[in-house]
């Protein structure tokens, strides 16, 4: 651990987190209406988070509030969008289009803050897509398998 800075940390629990988010999301959109789920989402993820607020609660600036409102519309719009294709598709076939992710940050991080990706990065970048790649492939066989 030595070495490491709480950024590493936060990044390796936001990962963890939404990837749990993500499979509760796929299970509750199986059965649940779209908005149930939403909330349910909702409720959970302010609770849990509910707990950090005291040791990292500032009281935002009155002309904050605004642009607050609005990341929640867009984050719950995108939620309610996340929801409805796992009601319409697998998660195996919604995992390609997640790597747009992936596109936009290294595009948005190039526009916004001039900062392109170290070597590694892209090392790890490639991990990833040449896992989700595999796994695609290896799902597909098995699919055809059963056929």
């Amino acid at each position: 651990m030595e070495g490491m800075s709480w950024g590493v940390i936060f990044a390796l629990a936001s990962g963890t987190s939404y990837a749990a988010a993500m499979m509760v999301t796929r299970e509750l959109a199986a059965h649940d209406a779209p908005l149930v789920t939403a909330a349910i989402s909702a409720l959970l993820g302010a609770a849990v988070f509910s707990f950090l607020l005291p040791f990292v609660w500032s009281m935002p600036a009155s002309s904050d509030w605004p642009l607050m409102a609005l990341m929640g519309a867009i984050a719950a719009v995108g939620h309610f969008l996340i929801i409805r294709a796992h009601r319409m598709a697998t998660a195996s076939q919604l995992a390609p289009y997640g790597y747009t992710e992936i596109v936009a940050a290294i595009l948005f991080g190039f526009l916004v803050f001039a900062d392109m990706p170290a070597p590694v990065v892209w090392l790890g970048i490639a991990m990833i897509m040449a896992s989700g790649v595999a796994a695609s492939w290896s799902n597909g066989r098995l699919d055809g398998e059963g056929g």
